[in-house]
């Protein structure tokens, strides 16, 4: 090995794998916020008073995430959303709930899967569980990064499969947000 060669390996070395400095530490508690777009199947199978809901297209998608991570490369996450649809017949509401597991390789700009279970459904009136709900599975990647001491920023895509009377609805989501780490141990 050359002089040359051993030079330019220590000077790149500690640019080279996991940067510690920009990843969030193991035992971290976040706290997030996310906005984007929900894509919903026509064919969602959900109903309001019996007659299926007019929500295919897409809407806007507002959520709030709480993550556990035990380690910098795996974690737990419960998200709860707001989806709001519009159409030639007015306006649809939806919510989401759903719980997941996270698996990041953690530097300094981290990439992540996930996949997990929970519901969705229509928002009634006074019906605080709305209107119809369903069962849903998902799973999904995106790219997270520390934009300062504690805040880290993300951006994720989902295919979101909902179980129907007639079969399986797939909606797709992208969302941008923002997560606060409140705890953590290096």
């Amino acid at each position: 090995m050359s002089a040359l060669t051993l030079a330019t390996l220590l000077t790149l070395a500690p640019s080279v794998g996991p940067a510690s400095a920009t990843v969030v530490p193991d035992h971290s508690l976040e706290l997030g916020v996310a906005a984007g777009v929900f894509m919903a199947s026509k064919d969602h199978g959900l109903q309001s008073d019996g007659v299926a809901a007019s929500l295919g297209g897409a809407g806007l998608d507002l959520s709030l995430r709480i993550a556990y991570l035990p380690f910098s490369f795996i974690g737990m996450e419960l998200e709860g959303g707001h989806i709001s649809l519009s159409n030639e017949d007015g306006r649809g509401e939806m919510y989401a709930a759903r719980g997941h597991l996270v698996v990041l390789y953690p530097a300094a700009f981290t990439p992540f899967v996930v996949g997990g279970a929970g519901v969705i459904g229509l928002v009634g009136g006074d019906d605080f569980m709305g209107a119809d709900h369903q069962p849903a599975v998902h799973y999904g990647a995106g790219i997270k990064t520390l934009a300062m001491n504690g805040v880290t920023l993300r951006a994720d895509a989902r295919h979101v499969m909902a179980l129907t009377d007639d079969g399986m609805a797939n909606h797709f989501e992208m969302t941008f947000g923002a997560a606060f780490t409140i705890s953590g141990s290096n």
